[in-house]
C-alpha cells in the first residue's frame, strides 16, 4: 500500500511538472495569416498605388532589393525588365524559445520567395513559398496544421517570428517605394 502511494505521488509530481512546462510553451499565440485560396500557402501581398512609370517604379524596386538585402546578388533570381517583374529568394534565421536559463538557440533558416510587379502608377508585391530549411522542404503551412502528430507549441513561436519579419519587410518595401527620391543635378 505504501508503494502504491509513493508511485501515485511520483506520477502526480511528473504530471504537474509536465503540465507546467507545456503551459509555458502554449503561451505563444498563433498569428493570423492570409492563406491563398489557390496555392493554400501563407501569402503576404499588396498593391501600392504610386506616381511613376513602370520603368521608374521597376528601378525603385530594384534599388530596394539592393539596399534591403545584405547580399542582393544572392537574393535576386530574376530581373525581367520586359515584363516589369523582379523575383527574389530571401531567408532569415528563426530562434527557439528561451530555455530555463534564458538562452535562445537558433532553430533554423526560413526561406521565402518575394515577387514584385510594376505597372504605371502601381507596384504589386507577393511573398509566399515560406518554408523552414530542412533536409527536405518543410512548408511553413505545416506549422498551422493542428491535426499533425508532430505539432509542437513552439511552432506558434516560429510563426510569430515569420509574421514579424514579413511585416517589417513589406513595411520597408512600401516605405522605400513610396518615398520621394531627390534627383541630384550633375551639371556643374
Amino acid at each position: 500500500m505504501k508503494n502504491i502511494s509513493i508511485i501515485i505521488a511520483l506520477l502526480m509530481m511528473f504530471t504537474t511538472s509536465h503540465a507546467q512546462k507545456k503551459s509555458k510553451l502554449e503561451t505563444f499565440e498563433k498569428p493570423e495569416f492570409t492563406i491563398d485560396e489557390t496555392t493554400k500557402m501563407i501569402t503576404y501581398q499588396n498593391v501600392v498605388e504610386i506616381e511613376g512609370t513602370k520603368k521608374e517604379l521597376y528601378n525603385k524596386g530594384l534599388n530596394w532589393y539592393k539596399t534591403y538585402y545584405k547580399n542582393p546578388t544572392n537574393v535576386i533570381r530574376e530581373q525581367d525588365k520586359i515584363n516589369n517583374k523582379i523575383v527574389g529568394k530571401g531567408r532569415f534565421k528563426i530562434l527557439n524559445p528561451k530555455d530555463k536559463k534564458g538562452i535562445q538557440t537558433m532553430a533554423g533558416i526560413v526561406q521565402y520567395t518575394i515577387t514584385t510587379h510594376y505597372k504605371d502608377g502601381k507596384i504589386k508585391y507577393v511573398i509566399n513559398d515560406i518554408n523552414w530549411k530542412q533536409t527536405s522542404k518543410f512548408p511553413a503551412e505545416k506549422w498551422l496544421d493542428e491535426t499533425s502528430p508532430s505539432l509542437t507549441p513552439k511552432y506558434n513561436y516560429f510563426l510569430q517570428q515569420v509574421d514579424e519579419y514579413m511585416k517589417k519587410t513589406t513595411a520597408n518595401l512600401e516605405s522605400k517605394i513610396t518615398s520621394k527620391t531627390s534627383t541630384k543635378n550633375d551639371n556643374w
